[in-house]
């Protein structure tokens, strides 16, 4: 999945990530990116890259 931190630069897409105090989105079609402008500035609280 991709965050996307500012609408002016491009998306990072880690392995994984967490963060707290976003509602989860329990639909048929998953999300395709995590947008931060659009969960109230709330930016991943961990985030996993493998090497």
């Amino acid at each position: 999945m991709r965050i996307y931190y500012d609408p002016d630069k491009p998306a990072i897409v880690p392995d994984g990530f967490l963060s707290l105090g976003v509602q989860r989105i329990v639909d048929k079609e998953l999300r395709l990116s995590y947008v931060m402008w659009e969960e109230n500035n709330i930016p991943p609280v961990f985030v996993l890259e493998v090497v």
